[in-house]
């Protein structure tokens, strides 16, 4: 889950400490919401690129079908491929 060795030696600690196992828990559950807002943040910021790099690969499909030099077969093969994944990903 993304603990590092000084995290969990102090969970480990905390067990001989207090036999009731509060103090673990709730040790364990500070540094589990300290990572769930990690994770979130880096999600976020993924998504964010994510978005940008979608509306980079449309603008870049648009110029390809603009391009007379992209009209032979090929060309427009990979022009409908790339416009099929695009509209895939566009829609998760």
């Amino acid at each position: 889950f993304g603990y590092s060795l000084a995290e969990l030696e102090d969970i480990l600690q905390l067990y001989d400490a207090d036999p009731s196992q509060s103090k673990q828990i709730k040790r364990t559950l500070e540094y589990g919401i300290q990572h769930i807002q990690e994770i979130d943040e880096k999600v976020d910021e993924l998504l964010e690129i994510r978005a940008e790099m979608l509306e980079f690969a449309k603008e870049f499909l648009e110029i390809l079908k603009k391009n007379p030099a992209e009209q032979s077969k090929e060309g427009k093969e990979f022009i409908s491929l790339a416009q099929d994944i695009i509209e895939r990903l566009d829609k998760r």
